[in-house]
């Protein structure tokens, strides 16, 4: 069967169908196919419909751009509003809708916030993408756009009016201003103290922790976030075990057997019998320091010769030693020393030794001149402390005390201060650091001097004194003892039955966690301790040379001296050496000075330093000295 299309019908299309058999019957056969005719009409009416549709947006741009002017259709929508997303200082998300686009042009920042925020806009900084933009500027001046993020912050926590970062201003100023303490002499009085002195900056402070607490509580008016919570959390001083640092604090101490003796020997008082009663005392170290090589066990020690020197591989560290001991005029217990209930010590000599006294400003005078200077300090404690021979009350007293050393000789050579622990009874002594932060809290005044404990005599006294009414209140006492007793035994660590802790008066951070209790072996540094013979401590083997308040030397001293005078005038080399050994001694030098004058100490004081360091040949007293030693010794 064959399709074809008959060109010479009318105006209708028609279809030829020709059917082939065989030759003798075929024939053709065509007709008007209607259905097809219906079936054309309507392809032809799709194809104009289409075309009219794609010619109808440019004919309609084309007119509008010969016109000249937009005309917007009846079925246009309104157009869409900018939407600006702003940050609170809560940290939620506030937007706010701009529905008039050329508004953009004369809309401020300001005029914003001042709709969406009920914070004071000169407390607060406006930021976008992490930097901080003006306010007064407008929208299309920033370039602003829909969905743009705008965060506010507090103006005074992180950023300055200038929009950098306030943190590393304030420790370069705590920095400058530690430095200007230091250097001028007028801020480092004691008797005007303009500034706060900090003896680490870095560990420093600069409000109070109440103070923090109560700005924050009123900036988030009850709607604290996480930053304000951080921020009252590093108001507060993190106290944790410190490690020894060689560039920090001194690696050994070598303390004098002859003045650890002497001191022993001052702590022990005879009674009228054969008992001895141990009353607590304190005494300053007079040393000085030096750079050791750091020894490790493990390593084999090498031989050394006189051509040995210090190899470039072996470690240095910092060591003290001790070559005197003075004890300041106020270190009695309690101002009492008559008192037998005296339990501690006095500290107000050491930590007022700096201050324009006579006798405090010329020891210090008088050990400068001898090379000295004061490298820490060294309590007797006459309880039994089985745990720690370092309670709070010595915690403090220490703290105190490198303060003002740091004060006064410089910060990185006031640090390196040591401090000794002396039982009474066994004389056994132990060597310890202070913490950094210790020391810093000790100069915020969070931690501070606990009241000196109650004797047991005076107690067990007291109790005696008030006699029993009746047996009622007798068993009432007793079990409130035993109350007391099953209490501490609960709560061995509490404040008020083991002295080693303090009350603080912020709370601090120990193990992550707030608390106003703070433990004194969080506070210290083990410090190793050797032995040696000090250079200014007299001869070994000798009481002590002084006596009484007024410091004057003993009967046997002074026969001692006077002999040794004598023969010494002649310039006898054996006299020589025997006077020498008899003046050096810083106690000794200390009587002397008040009965010398002037030159006559500064002379006296040059030949024996001279002497000290070795340089024994050709050192001596002349003659005209030896007299004056016998005339001022034998009034």
């Amino acid at each position: 069967m064959v399709i074809v299309s008959n060109p010479q019908l009318s105006r209708r299309p028609s279809v030829v169908i020709s059917v082939r058999g065989d030759e003798s019957s075929s024939r053709r056969k065509s007709w008007t196919n209607k259905n097809s005719h219906t079936t054309m009409y309507l392809i032809m009416m799709v194809l104009i419909s289409l075309t009219l549709a794609m010619e109808c947006p440019f004919a309609q741009a084309a007119s509008n751009h010969n016109d000249g002017s937009t005309t917007s259709s009846t079925t246009s929508h309104p157009p869409r509003p900018m939407i600006l997303r702003i940050r609170q200082l809560d940290g939620s998300i506030s937007r706010v809708a701009i529905t008039d686009k050329s508004a953009s042009a004369t809309t401020t920042v300001s005029q914003i916030l001042a709709s969406a925020s009920e914070d004071d806009e000169d407390s607060i900084t406006v930021s976008m993408n992490s930097k901080p933009i003006d306010p007064t500027k407008t929208i299309s001046e920033l370039g602003l756009q829909h969905g743009s993020l705008l965060s506010l912050t507090n103006r005074n926590d992180d950023e300055d009016e200038d929009g950098t970062c306030k943190k590393q201003k304030k420790l370069m100023k705590k920095v400058s201003a530690a430095a200007t303490t230091e250097d001028d002499p007028s801020n480092n009085s004691m008797g005007e103290q303009k500034k706060r002195f900090d003896p680490f900056p870095e560990l420093a402070k600069g409000e109070s922790y109440e103070m923090v607490q109560r700005k924050v509580k009123a900036r988030s008016r009850g709607k604290m976030t996480y930053k304000d919570i951080e921020k009252i959390r590093n108001a507060l001083h993190l106290v944790e075990p410190q490690a020894s640092d060689p560039a920090k604090h001194v690696n050994r101490v070598y303390m004098c057997r002859v003045a650890a003796q002497r001191f022993q020997q001052l702590v022990s008082s005879p009674t009228g019998g054969k008992t001895t009663k141990k009353t607590p005392k304190l005494s300053l170290l007079l040393g000085t320091m030096a750079t050791e090589r750091v020894q490790s066990g493990n390593s084999k020690s090498i031989p050394r010769t006189s051509l040995s020197s210090t190899r470039a591989d072996q470690k240095m560290c910092k060591v003290v030693k001790v070559h005197a001991i003075w004890e300041p005029p106020t270190s009695n217990s309690n101002n009492n020393p008559k008192s037998s209930s005296a339990t501690s010590y006095n500290s107000q000599g050491l930590l007022e030794l700096w201050k324009e006294k006579s006798e405090y400003a010329r020891a210090l005078e008088l050990a400068s001149k001898l090379g000295l200077r004061p490298v820490g300090w060294i309590y007797s404690y006459n309880d039994e402390r089985e745990e720690l021979p370092v309670h709070g009350r010595d915690l403090v007293t220490g703290a105190l005390f490198q303060m003002e050393c740091m004060k006064q000789l410089g910060r990185e050579d006031g640090a390196r201060v040591v401090m000794l622990a002396l039982h009474a009874e066994t004389g056994a002594t132990e060597a310890f650091q202070l913490s950094d932060v210790a020391v810093q809290m000790a100069a915020e005044g969070i931690i501070t001097l606990p009241p000196p404990p109650p004797s047991s005599s005076s107690s067990s006294s007291s109790t005696v004194s008030k006699p029993q009414k009746s047996s009622k209140p007798a068993v009432s006492r007793s079990h409130k003892k035993e109350k007391e007793e099953s209490t501490a035994s609960k709560n061995p660590k509490s404040s008020s039955t083991t002295p080693r802790f303090l009350e603080t008066r912020d709370p601090i951070l120990v193990d992550s966690k707030e608390t106003h209790e703070l433990d004194a072996v969080l506070c210290l540094v083990n410090t190793a301790m050797l032995s040696h013979v000090g250079l200014f401590s007299g001869s070994e083997g000798v009481a002590h040379p002084v006596k009484g308040k007024n410091r004057s030397l003993t009967q046997n001293a002074k026969k001692r001296i006077l002999a040794a005078a004598a023969a010494a005038a002649t310039l006898e080399h054996e006299s020589q050496q025997v006077l020498m050994k008899e003046l050096c001694d810083l106690n000794v030098l200390l009587a002397l000075d008040n009965l010398l004058q002037a030159d006559q100490t500064d002379e006296l004081c040059r030949i024996v330093q001279k002497w000290s360091r070795g340089q024994r040949r050709g050192t001596i007293i002349p003659p005209e000295l030896c007299r004056v030693l016998q005339s001022v010794l034998s009034i």
